[in-house]
């Protein structure tokens, strides 16, 4: 019940955040969201006679976000989620960098100056 609870406020919170792209996310957060999203997605498109594209759009910015900043938790450049465009071996290399452990020595590359 605990997980759910952390899950469901973290989903809430990456909604309150949804355009902002600087920033951590950790990889609870970021895993939490999107596979609710992906649940709530499937069961819209079942049951919601409505374009994919209305949907998909609704979703594309709060995913985007949640993406940079776990990619910045990571201590990597935000502009790395430029490789899901890269078709099969993009989406396999975003899912290893989603899996990396937080760093907290250093921040993002694009943030030093």
């Amino acid at each position: 019940m605990k997980l759910i609870s952390l899950c469901l406020t973290s989903y809430i919170s990456t909604w309150q955040k949804s355009f902002v792209f600087k920033g951590k996310s950790s990889r609870a957060k970021y895993w939490c969201f999107t596979l609710a999203n992906l649940i709530l997605l499937l069961i819209l498109y079942k049951l919601v006679p409505i374009d994919f594209l209305i949907l998909d759009l609704l979703f594309i910015f709060p995913e985007l976000a949640v993406t940079i900043r776990r990619l910045h938790d990571t201590n990597k450049s935000g502009w790395l989620v430029l490789i899901y465009f890269i078709p099969i071996v993009g989406w396999i290399i975003m899912t290893v960098l989603m899996l990396l452990p937080s760093r907290l020595e250093s921040k993002p590359p694009e943030m030093l100056t």
